[in-house]
């Protein structure tokens, strides 16, 4: 995953509202470094003038090795609830529950 840095290493600011050329009003999320000597990596994602999130949240929710963050990017996500259990962080989660099921019917 991209995004190796502690949440404390950030400061979230005061949410605001963006208005595109075209009128739309957008929610401008911000953050800054905590510290004033920080990882630089708020300077990263502006990187050349092109914003590197859309890359960061796909390798987020892509990553098999990293617990994704669906949730918070698809707001059509049930985790499962909804019976899917295509994603792989929930791939296994009917089977678990039949074997927590079958140990506590057994007393392990």
């Amino acid at each position: 995953m991209d995004l190796d840095i502690a949440p404390e290493e950030f400061d979230a600011l005061a949410p605001n509202i963006m208005v595109t050329s075209r009128g739309e009003r957008l929610p401008y999320l911000q953050i800054s470094e905590a510290l004033p000597n920080g990882s630089g990596f708020c300077r990263h994602l502006l990187g050349d003038s092109t914003i590197p999130v859309a890359g960061l949240i796909k390798s987020i929710l892509d990553e098999v090795e990293e617990w994704p963050r669906r949730a918070v990017a698809d707001p059509s996500y049930d985790a499962g609830f909804d019976g899917n259990y295509d994603c792989f962080e929930v791939s296994d989660w009917a089977a678990s529950a039949v074997d927590r099921s079958l140990d506590e019917i057994n007393g392990r």
